[in-house]
């Protein structure tokens, strides 16, 4: 799949992190991996059209680059609305992109959009999808399905609720790899639309994005609403 910009996973990112400070080197760090099928495999399954989805992948950097940059990992997500084939990946990058003022995540006619560093790409193409959660731009990183949502009415809203907010994620226009990044957007994005919840009622274990995920621990400064009292805050 080829892509209109560099994400975290793209050679800016790999300057960025060969220079994280030796003090907050920690190795060891573990990766979950839920090894879901391609998706590719769901396109001639039963309620492919009218079901909703929501998956959350997540990559490592390449550690030949920096020797430490496998503790980090950058996570995306790929969603489709209910009663439609639009399949769209969202993700906020290193690069800054332009205004939220004509963000649209429902729009089919485009390809690429930006809202500040939140990057969207449309592509109804699922081997496309596939082939975008590979390894990529000839470096040997390993890529992670953390996690997915399928089906109903509370999917379908969580991935309204998710197309609908991102223009209104406060720190849009924030990257910092140790605070606010990528990893602080999907976690605000996957809390206030109830997926962490409905994740643990459905799969009966509680969703993690992993110990590598430096930045979500501090969602809650980017929350689009007032957090639930009961959301989870243990993992990253």
């Amino acid at each position: 799949m080829k892509h209109g910009k560099l994400s975290l996973r793209g050679s800016r990112a790999i300057q960025l992190f060969s220079i994280v400070p030796v003090a907050l080197v920690v190795t060891g760090c573990p990766k979950i991996d839920k090894d879901l099928p391609p998706l590719s495999e769901y396109e001639q399954s039963e309620g492919w059209y009218e079901d909703a989805f929501i998956r959350v992948y997540k990559s490592e950097l390449p550690t030949h680059i920096h020797p430490n940059a496998d503790i980090f990992t950058h996570p995306w997500m790929v969603l489709k609305p209910a009663n439609s084939e639009h399949v769209v990946v969202l993700e906020l990058t290193e690069s800054k992109g332009g205004e939220c003022d004509s963000f649209d995540a429902y729009d089919e006619t485009q390809r690429y959009q930006d809202c500040g560093h939140i990057m969207w790409q449309s592509n109804s193409g699922l081997s496309d999808i596939d082939e975008f959660s590979e390894p990529y731009y000839g470096y040997d990183i390993d890529t992670f399905t953390l996690g997915e949502l399928r089906g109903g009415e509370e999917v379908a809203a969580m991935v309204d609720y998710i197309f609908q907010q991102t223009p209104n994620y406060p720190c849009q226009n924030e990257y910092n790899y140790l605070t606010h990044n990528s990893n602080t957007y999907v976690k605000v994005m996957l809390e206030n639309s109830g997926f962490y919840k409905q994740y643990e009622v459905v799969n009966e274990e509680p969703f993690s994005m992993g110990q590598s995920s430096w930045g979500a621990q501090f969602w809650k400064n980017c929350s689009i609403e007032e957090p639930d009292e009961t959301a989870q805050t243990s993992d990253y």
